[in-house]
């Protein structure tokens, strides 16, 4: 009977000797010749652009297979893994067979696992699918072991890293900015720094900022990692000062204009806005400017045909200035400053010194109604006072000029006072466009004495519509006709006579200034020293 009770015990316990290892994940394997797992063996599993894994080496093993598998299922595929290790132990063909199986599909709606094999202790892949989580299975040429899962890790969290630091430029000119851009891994503070000071703090981990210099300086972009750890990356700029007199600037809309080859004339640059500038050379060539790039670039150029003496005035979308030519007569031109391909001009008597200034202009105009029989056939309603603005332009004569916007019609012009036009010089005066007033300084010629003088321009209070125009010589007599013999339907004309000499443009312009001559168009409302000539 004892014999009896002693083979149960027996069998019993060579039955539960395997179903025991069986259970294991860890520890020794009841495979001999599968590599020897380690107590806890677990990989790591950093989730970012890309799935990092790593994991310890393991004993015996050659190679390692890395399996893909959804989220909690490869906790059941690393159970399965310890199972199939502990019944299968050497029967490798049998462990070859579920692996097979486990590569495609085992039966209706059975998943593909997806394997990569790695003969290192790392592997880096695209995610398969959004919630990939991996098991790795050490194996050598005679079989495979248990699998142990990566445990998965934000990548954000654990890998701090300055990906890029840099600067669009580095040398900075006085009115120029540079741009800092940077991309931070895994950062939860950045702070840019200059020459070792703190400069902004609380930053994006993506982002740029705008930095001006007033000498060269040191910027650092440190970040701190959520472990503590800190990375710093550094970009030197150099401030450079400028001697160049013709090395120009004007505010926020800066370009370095030797680049483009030109030699500009200070007065005559003008940024119209973030995109374009107009400037004069000093061959009298005007250009306009494309400023946005990096590297400035000539939009279009054209030649004048004289010297600009004065700024050009930008206003209602035209750029205006004044032309003095060689010969004495001068011209006023307008250019849209965004749709124009070259510059409109009109010939007046005299160079054009100062100008363009802009004043308000109050013109009536009638209002038509309409008639049974159309537009404008009945009683129009009583003249309505519109707003519009004149341009005036002082040639070297001091003859005050104002045209309308267009430029195509002077409606007055007038002479300075005597004592303004025997100035030294004529400079554009400032102006108050709603009071017409402009105020104008000069220099005495009796005592040098620099005053100011405040000159209001008389508004008519009416536009005509017709262009003035005055009596011109036409070079010849006009032959009269014979009341005895009038030319009548029918009746052929053989009395006639043509200009034998056509007028110059000076003198059609100086016939026009003549014509739109207004001894009231000014007043001289005061006069005020500003100090002696020599201070």
């Amino acid at each position: 009977m004892n014999w009896f009770y002693l083979c149960v015990v027996l069998l019993m316990l060579v039955g539960y000797l395997p179903h025991g290892n069986a259970q294991q994940t860890s520890g020794s394997n009841f495979n001999e010749y599968g590599p020897q797992l380690p107590r806890h063996a677990k990989g790591i599993h950093l989730k970012g652009n890309q799935d990092q894994l790593s994991w310890p080496g393991v004993s015996g093993a050659t190679y390692y297979y890395v399996e893909a598998y959804k989220g909690h299922e490869v906790y059941q595929a690393r159970h399965d893994s310890a199972i199939r290790d502990g019944i299968m132990g050497n029967d490798t063909q049998a462990f070859s067979q579920v692996a097979a199986a486990s590569a495609g599909f085992s039966g209706s709606g059975a998943a593909i696992i997806r394997r990569y094999k790695s003969y290192s202790t790392s592997f880096t892949l695209d995610a398969p699918f959004a919630d990939a989580r991996y098991l790795i299975i050490p194996c050598n040429q005679l079989d495979c072991g248990a699998g142990f899962v990566a445990e998965l890790y934000d990548a954000q969290q654990y890998h701090l890293g300055i990906e890029t630091f840099q600067t669009d430029k580095l040398t900075v000119l006085p009115w120029e900015q540079a741009q800092l851009s940077w991309d931070v891994a895994g950062a939860y503070r950045v702070t840019l720094l200059k020459n070792g000071r703190s400069y902004r703090t609380g930053l994006p981990n993506k982002g740029s900022e705008a930095v001006k210099l007033e000498q060269s300086a040191l910027f650092t972009l440190r970040a701190e990692g959520h472990n503590r750890r800190v990375v710093e990356k550094q970009v030197q700029l150099v401030f450079q000062q400028v001697d160049d007199p013709d090395t120009l600037h004007h505010g926020a809309y800066s370009v370095r204009l030797q680049s483009l080859g030109l030699d500009p004339v200070p007065r005559t640059v003008v940024a119209v806005d973030d995109k374009y500038l107009f400037l004069v050379d000093k061959q009298n060539a005007l250009h306009k400017i494309d400023h946005r790039p990096a590297q400035a670039k000539v939009v279009w150029t054209q030649q004048l045909s004289g010297k600009v003496l004065n700024r050009p005035l930008v206003f209602s979308s035209g750029l205006y200035f004044g032309v003095s030519k060689l010969d004495g007569s001068g011209e006023v031109c307008r250019v849209s400053v965004y749709y124009s391909t070259s510059a409109r001009c009109k010939t007046t008597s005299d160079g054009v010194v100062a100008g363009a200034a802009v004043v308000r202009r109050t013109s009536t105009v009638s209002q038509p109604i309409d008639g049974p029989f159309g537009v404008g056939t009945m009683t129009a309603l009583p003249p309505v006072p519109l707003n519009d603005y004149g341009i005036v332009f002082i040639d070297n004569k001091g003859l005050i000029m104002e045209y309308d916007r267009a430029l195509s019609k002077l409606y007055q012009s007038a002479y300075l006072p005597d004592q303004m036009r025997e100035s030294a010089s004529i400079v554009t005066p400032s102006a108050d466009a709603q009071a017409r007033t402009l105020y104008l300084p000069f220099v005495k010629s009796s005592t040098g004495q620099r005053s100011v003088a405040a000159i209001s321009i008389d508004d008519p209070g009416a536009i005509d519509d017709t262009t003035p125009g005055g009596p011109i010589d036409p070079g010849g007599p006009i032959l009269p006709v014979d009341p005895r013999d009038p030319i009548g339907p029918g009746n052929p004309i053989d009395l006639f006579s043509v200009p034998m000499r056509l007028p110059t443009e000076q003198q059609l312009a100086r016939d026009i200034q003549n014509a739109a001559y207004n001894e009231n168009m000014i007043t001289v409302e005061w006069v005020h020293d500003t100090g002696a000539g020599n201070e």
